[in-house]
């Protein structure tokens, strides 16, 4: 592969290390157990060109390394990953994909040039509201909802604290 050829996230498969990707970076959290505990390492959420969308798991072991350097909105080249199918009973997936990245110390992440206009900024994944239903009776992916409003006269809305 030449220093200029990337790698799309839809032709991501398990089993090689050699990938590189052009991707921005979308999302940026820290998780926490069920105590409030902290983990040391940190998800992401990275979107390429292609609007394809993957979740990468930092862990503790590289935190240090990679958390400077992982900026929300900024396009990376990233290289020396692994690619790892989620497991079938893997619960409460951020994305509606099969695997997920995940980084090691050997991970390495560079600034890129943005014109703004290759990579979206921001992607979202609408549905129904009439599959909401069905969402919430599942656990496999994570469901945000916004609100739907069916009938409401604007003028009595106020801010309520």
């Amino acid at each position: 592969m030449s220093n200029n050829k990337f790698d799309t996230i839809a032709s991501l498969r398990p089993g090689r290390y050699d990938y590189k990707i052009k991707v921005r970076v979308i999302k940026k959290w820290r998780g926490s157990t069920r105590t409030g505990e902290v983990f040391k390492g940190f998800n992401i959420i990275l979107i390429d060109n292609m609007k394809n969308r993957i979740h990468a798991f930092i862990p503790g072991l590289c935190f240090e390394k990679l958390e400077e350097k992982i900026t929300v909105g900024n396009v990376h080249s990233i290289k020396n990953f692994t690619v790892q199918p989620y497991k079938p009973t893997d619960i409460y997936r951020c994305l509606r994909n099969d695997k997920q990245l995940i980084f090691s110390r050997d991970t390495e992440v560079e600034d890129l040039d943005d014109d703004g206009t290759t990579i979206p900024l921001i992607f979202f994944d609408f549905v129904d509201h009439s599959e909401i239903n069905s969402l919430s009776n599942q656990k496999t992916y994570l469901a945000d909802v916004v609100g739907i409003i069916k009938t409401k006269d604007f003028r009595e809305l106020r801010n309520q604290k």
